[in-house]
């Protein structure tokens, strides 16, 4: 395929293969013999270059030390917090 050869991305083929279709299709593959003989895929702009992302920094639970999961905001993991309050009641009740 020509279109391939001269380097075009799947992502403009796509573009071109899909744009503004007729409301009805009388035959699909009639349509897209017809755009691969008389259409051109337009070059897509190249996208600007990302930053390279800075690695999420990993939290830590503030008493065990369990890793939490990325994304986390830190403090106390759930068992912990599960034993504080149990001690907390039997402190509580003495």
């Amino acid at each position: 395929m020509p279109w391939i050869r001269d380097g075009y991305h799947s992502e403009e083929i796509l573009q071109t293969l899909t744009a503004a279709l007729p409301e009805q299709i009388g035959s699909v593959p009639g349509l897209i013999t017809h755009r691969l003989k008389t259409f051109q895929p337009v070059r897509l702009a190249p996208a600007a270059p990302q930053a390279p992302s800075q690695p999420v920094k990993r939290t830590y639970c503030e008493v065990c030390e369990a890793t939490f999961p990325r994304g986390h905001q830190g403090g106390v993991c759930r068992d912990c917090r599960d034993e504080m309050n149990r001690a907390a009641a039997r402190f509580a009740t003495a």
